[in-house]
């Protein structure tokens, strides 16, 4: 799974306008959307290339050697585990048909398997779709299995299959992003928005095949207007281009609603906070889209209200800072609440639903416990759960080595909670940041001109924990487009606490920021953990300097 938190874009112009900056502030970037998460969901391949999605976190929660639905054992005695390693990836798609698998073709384009001490890489031998072999003796390996995603392993057998929802590959016919919108839309509530008074907000996203997107208004909904007829909308998918949608094959979609609501005042005093709430929506019977415009004819309806209660225990999460300790950090935090498939056979789903509740505390310095009861309207069929992350951010700033350059990086918590739990369970710290990190023996957030463009990283493992998997984010400054890009995504197992980069991945002339993620991800088997929605779970990640290779 992405350990950048399954972070999904917020969907009320408020948040997400706070969170958009504190993103390009604390990360250097201009957001996590689902391309960085998931970059084939973006570019799909076809289906005979690959049925997965990079980094997509999903699967299952259920037992800890749990494996992809009738794929066997991850070695299966296909291999020997004295002289080769397997590689497994065997996707399962989640849909109204049932499961269906999909494994990913390695013939045309198999992974690298890069000796952890350097050495010439070795390429893998498909043995079929969905498993590869690696002939190497027993050792740690760095094998690359997509563009920028890395696996750091000294198992013999590797299964990184997921869990997804929906048809697999979304489908095989895509168009352009954003499209020209058309909408039809009654039975909506009022929507004075005060943060945002010329453009009002709607959602899009579909249970049958992976997209969710946002209609964007070129007109205010005034308060009280129980309907909108508009030919000059705008749709835009957070996965950058847009599936066909087949009524032939059952494809259905949901539109919602959001208002701003009154969260009440923070403890330490000051305004009301606003929150943001799913209060309509419609199931959209059948859906067609073919290209061209997207249109969109719906009643909404008032969407059931449930109540969201949390002890959030900021003090707490606050009490683990290392690095953001020093100079002038920046305190926030968000909660989250999103619908997540569940079964009793295969555990959660990680699938990207519009968030009912977006609730973006005020910043404030005074990190105490925080108690809310918030409502939220969830309109979802049964086995679709609520769901709640819980993010604390401490940004801070770094430089490159002359100063010439400043970015912001950050010390980040988050806790993925089951909705159900919070009304009698506070919301604490599971594991603490990685220890030490460290660059070629030097402190991480120490900016410097790096002596090698394959240096050491190391660390230390968290005080509180423990980690079930460490993830390794390495990001480029993009001089033209003046932020940071993502370049490599390295999991890593508890035990490792060390990795040398490999030749290639850093070159001259560049700026990197380096980002350790520990992982504490209970009930899975480490690897499934990487790409497994688990719940609960908690991940803990700190930041480097600009570090430049010369």
């Amino acid at each position: 799974m992405d350990t950048s938190s399954h972070v999904r874009k917020p969907f009320s112009p408020f948040p997400w306008l706070l969170a958009m900056a504190l993103a390009v502030g604390a990360l250097g970037c201009p957001g996590s959307g689902k391309c960085d998460e998931q970059p084939e969901a973006c570019d799909p391949p076809t289906h005979d290339e690959d049925a997965g999605t990079g980094d997509a976190g999903t699967g299952d929660a259920g037992t800890p050697d749990s494996g992809t639905p009738d794929s066997g054992t991850p070695d299966s005695g296909i291999v020997d585990p004295n002289t080769s390693m397997l590689l497994t990836k065997i996707d399962a798609f989640y849909s109204r048909q049932g499961l269906e698998l999909r494994p990913r073709d390695y013939s045309a384009s198999p992974p690298q398997l890069f000796p952890n001490d350097g050495g010439t890489p070795v390429p893998g031998i498909a043995l079929e779709p969905g498993r590869v072999r690696f002939d190497v003796p027993p050792g740690t390996y760095l094998v690359k299995t997509t563009s920028i995603q890395y696996l750091l392993v000294s198992w013999r057998s590797v299964d990184i299959s997921t869990r997804l929802y929906g048809r697999p590959d979304r489908g095989d016919v895509f168009f352009p992003n954003p499209a020209t919108a058309s909408l039809n839309l009654s039975g909506l509530a009022p929507d004075p928005d005060p943060f945002w008074p010329n453009y009002s907000y709607l959602n899009f996203h579909s249970l049958d095949v992976e997209d969710s997107g946002s209609f964007y208004l070129p007109q205010e909904l005034v308060e009280g207007q129980p309907s909108l007829v508009a030919t000059d909308a705008e749709y835009n998918s957070d996965y950058g281009n847009i599936p066909r949608f087949d009524p032939a094959q059952g494809d259905t979609a949901w539109v919602v609603q959001t208002l701003e609501r009154d969260a009440g005042v923070e403890p330490d005093g000051g305004a009301p906070v606003p929150y943001t709430s799913l209060v309509r929506a419609a199931h959209v019977i059948p859906f067609a889209f073919d290209g061209g415009t997207f249109s969109v004819e719906a009643t909404l309806q008032p969407a059931p209200q449930q109540t969201l209660r949390f002890d959030w225990r900021r003090d707490e999460f606050n009490a683990l800072r290392i690095a953001s300790t020093t100079g002038s950090p920046s305190i926030s935090g968000f909660v989250d609440v999103y619908p997540a498939l569940k079964t009793a056979q295969e555990g959660w789903f990680d699938y990207s639903i519009s968030a009912m509740l977006s609730f973006v505390p005020r910043r404030t310095d005074v990190q105490a416990p925080l108690v809310k009861e918030l409502s939220y309207g969830n309109p979802y069929p049964t086995g679709w759960e609520p769901m709640a992350q819980f993010t604390s951010l401490y940004s801070f700033n770094v430089t490159n080595h002359d100063g010439s350059r400043t970015q912001r990086t950050s010390e980040t918590f988050l806790s993925t909670e089951a909705v159900s739990d919070l009304a009698s369970t506070p919301v604490r710290p599971r594991i603490s940041l990685p220890r030490d990190f460290q660059v070629d023996g030097m402190p991480a957030t120490t900016p410097r001109i790096l002596g090698t463009a394959t240096p050491l990283v190391t660390w230390e493992q968290p005080a509180l924990g423990p980690a079930t998997g460490y993830t390794l984010l390495i990001s480029r400054y993009n001089v033209d487009l003046g932020f940071m890009s993502t370049i490599a995504r390295i999991y890593l197992g508890p035990d490792e606490r060390s990795l040398r980069l490999p030749p290639g991945l850093l070159t001259s002339g560049n700026e990197y920021m380096l980002r350790i993620t520990a992982q504490h991800m209970p009930g899975v088997r480490t690897e499934r953990g990487w790409f497994t929605l688990v719940v609960p779970s908690a991940s803990a990640t700190t930041g480097s300097a600009l570090l430049t290779v010369q």
